[in-house]
């Protein structure tokens, strides 16, 4: 996401950022995709970006299930695009094995990019941004959270930091009896959200 928003504000495209699995749940997911890709093309020069575009894409569905109903809606609105110049479409997905291969035809997603997960040192700079947006305590050591964070990916660690904020928050107000007093975050909080955290 981080990438493709970069990329959008390097060519002065208008980044427009949908996460697919809020379509595949909305009431009517067709006219919700008719809905993004009108504004995608009255927005050109933009780039439309599907984040978890696995949640539109299932690998087998039967005819009559929702889901195909939605993958085929995300086809013909994507198909539409296909002469219009301005429209750059993109899609992430941490499950590349859930990927319908018609989506990976020519005129479609037909260039993949496998992006890895960050290694200990970008792990290291992504707590380094994420964690210093928070009320710190003396301990937080980030060398220690990224070597801790093994496997994760960028969007993992983001997660951790805001649940830690989160946690922060309402220990304070716990201890506080009800009364709001200033967070603080320490690597104790960092080290309990790293515990229970399910990927």
């Amino acid at each position: 996401t981080s990438i493709v928003r970069a990329l959008a504000n390097a060519t002065r495209a208008r980044f427009i950022h949908v996460d697919a699995r809020h379509v595949a749940l909305a009431a009517d997911p067709a006219e919700t995709l008719r809905q993004i890709f009108v504004k995608a093309r009255q927005s050109a020069p933009a780039m439309l970006f599907f984040d978890n575009i696995e949640a539109m894409t299932p690998s087998s569905f039967t005819p009559d299930d929702k889901n195909a109903v939605v993958f085929n809606a995300f086809l013909r609105e994507f198909d539409a695009t296909q002469d219009l110049i301005g429209l750059t479409i993109l899609a992430a997905t941490s499950h590349a094995d859930r990927i319908d291969h018609s989506l990976l035809r020519p005129g479609r997603f037909d260039y993949v990019l496998n992006i890895p997960l960050p290694d200990a040192q970008t792990r290291r700079k992504i707590f380094d941004y994420h964690a210093h947006k928070l009320p710190l305590a003396a301990d937080v050591n980030c060398d220690e959270l990224a070597e801790a964070t093994q496997g994760f990916s960028g969007a993992d660690i983001e997660g951790v930091c805001r649940r830690a904020g989160l946690l922060a928050l309402r220990q304070s107000v716990a201890q506080q009896d009800g009364q709001l007093a200033p967070p603080v975050v320490n690597m104790a909080i960092f080290m309990q959200i790293l515990r229970g955290w399910r990927r």
